[in-house]
């Protein structure tokens, strides 16, 4: 199934996440898929634009999130350090930075540029 899907900001294309491993990028206007995100080993669960929309990022049930560039549909960066399948994926409104939550209780701050986990937020008690 397709799990989550969310806006480019300039409203012309949408991004959506699946089960099958990837994330696809579609035009509104024609509905066609013009790019697949492919590299997560397990299904995607989320998706979303950094504000500029230049990049994306994903999260997987393989434990990661990834930093997409678009325009090259290559992956900048492999956010990797969480215990359990990644449920959330977020810019900030700066693009600096982006916040992942899963399943081990716990979310992450990332550099978008670097992808150095910059903090670790924990004290929930059930999977995010």
């Amino acid at each position: 199934p397709v799990l989550s899907g969310a806006f480019a900001p300039d409203g012309q294309c949408v991004v959506t996440a699946a089960q099958d491993f990837t994330a696809k990028l579609w035009r509104v206007d024609t509905g066609e898929c013009t790019i697949t995100f492919s590299g997560h080993e397990k299904g995607v669960n989320a998706v979303a634009f950094a504000p500029g929309g230049r990049s994306l990022a994903t999260a997987s049930s393989d434990r990661t999130a990834r930093v997409w560039d678009v325009d090259r549909a290559e992956v900048l960066h492999v956010l990797a350090g969480h215990g359990d399948e990644v449920h959330s994926v977020a810019f900030s409104p700066d693009a600096n930075l982006v916040a992942t939550a899963a399943g081990d209780h716990v979310a992450r701050l990332w550099v978008a540029q670097t992808g150095e986990c910059l903090r670790t937020l924990t004290g929930h008690r059930s999977a995010l």
